[in-house]
């Protein structure tokens, strides 16, 4: 029972067993190291957009216009890389440590982990928007010549060559979410028709040519998609936010 009941404890406390975050402890909180950093952290010559700050277990990360960084929870920076986007977008994989920043309106894109850069890439064209998954796939939706958006999708193992892509004829994409396995993506796009505003979600299994799910809503703007689950997910718009199950018709 003892065994039993202390397994279930270190699950349920497994963000704040790890490495870094028991070795903060022991430098900060018992051996009460000084640090010359603490919080509260000045970020004076860095600009940081809305949304580009998260938290990753017990460490807060953030992209700003000159740098990525990682700070723990006592406000000491463990981790940071220069970098030089105009717009910066910090995309964070959920219950992981991988963080995706590209920039917007250009090709240049990096991956991060807690403690180094596992790789800074160019798309082919500009992107629009970005996601990476918790198993280290990641989807670029990119600007392309003939079509109003492009999706491609790269594996951990071969960041050179997309694992996955398409073509996007008749919708401009505006938002990518793809589920923790890396497996599908989740998409919403807008265009018009007669004048109305139309938007619409995709649903792409990856191992599949046709979309598992394309549903349109008239006079609606999508402005995000996220995996609630593996299967349910939810879109935020304009005038309503919708949650559905992928793989119910």
């Amino acid at each position: 029972i003892l065994v039993l009941l202390l397994s279930v404890l270190i699950f349920s406390n497994r963000d704040r067993l790890s490495f870094s975050s028991v070795k903060n402890w022991v430098e900060y909180g018992v051996l009460n190291k000084e640090s010359e950093q603490k919080f509260p952290v000045s970020t004076e010559g860095d600009v940081i957009n809305n949304g580009n700050f998260s938290r990753v277990q017990r460490d807060l990360v953030y992209a700003s216009d000159t740098r990525f960084a990682i700070l723990n929870n006592y406000g000491r920076t463990v981790y940071e890389n220069s970098q030089a986007y105009l717009n910066p977008v910090l995309s964070r994989a959920a219950d992981s440590d991988l963080s995706l920043v590209y920039n917007l309106g250009a090709t240049g894109y990096s991956i991060y982990n807690l403690e180094s850069t596992i790789f800074s890439g160019e798309a082919e064209d500009n992107i629009v928007v970005a996601d990476i998954s918790k198993s280290g796939t990641y989807a670029l939706v990119t600007e392309k010549d003939g079509y109003l958006s492009k999706l491609y999708v790269y594996k951990e193992d071969n960041r050179e060559k997309p694992y996955y892509a398409y073509s996007f004829a008749d919708y401009y994409i505006t938002s990518v979410s793809l589920d923790s396995d890396g497996n599908t993506a989740l998409l919403t796009g807008l265009s018009a028709h007669e004048g109305n505003q139309i938007s619409c979600v995709y649903v792409l299994d990856f191992n599949k040519e046709e979309p598992l799910v394309f549903k349109e809503f008239e006079d609606n703007i999508f402005y995000y998609a996220d995996h609630l689950t593996n299967n349910n997910v939810c879109i935020i718009g304009e005038s309503a936010t919708y949650t559905f199950n992928m793989f119910t018709k």
